[in-house]
């Protein structure tokens, strides 16, 4: 999928995303971990997005640079450090999120 397909499908789709405890609803732009509303940066919100979309697939830090910074300037340690600030918020649910040695980041593919 391109990036031009990928940002549409990013964004046009309203749909209920369930993960574990995790819930997004893109029409609201809100992410609910047992149902606590968590506080997410534009940013943020579009990589967890993104994730949950994908569950078990693994995204390269090229690739989320390219669909979740679009325009603007993004490098490995900005993703990283993304991944922190997101794997902080969700508390004892981080581990939902992988780093995967020396290939990039993915959701675990069980809920």
């Amino acid at each position: 999928m391109d990036r031009a397909e990928h940002t549409k499908k990013a964004n046009g789709s309203g749909q209920k995303l369930q993960w574990g405890p995790i819930t997004l609803r893109p029409d609201r732009r809100q992410v609910r971990v047992d149902g606590v509303l968590l506080d997410l940066s534009r940013v943020e919100f579009r990589l967890l997005h993104l994730l949950l979309q994908h569950p078990g697939r693994t995204f390269n830090c090229a690739y989320l640079e390219e669909i979740v910074w679009e325009d603007q300037t993004g490098s490995e340690q900005t993703v990283y450090k993304t991944i922190e600030r997101i794997k902080m918020k969700l508390g004892k649910h981080s581990e939902i999120i992988e780093s995967v040695w020396g290939a990039g980041y993915r959701l675990r593919g069980d809920q």
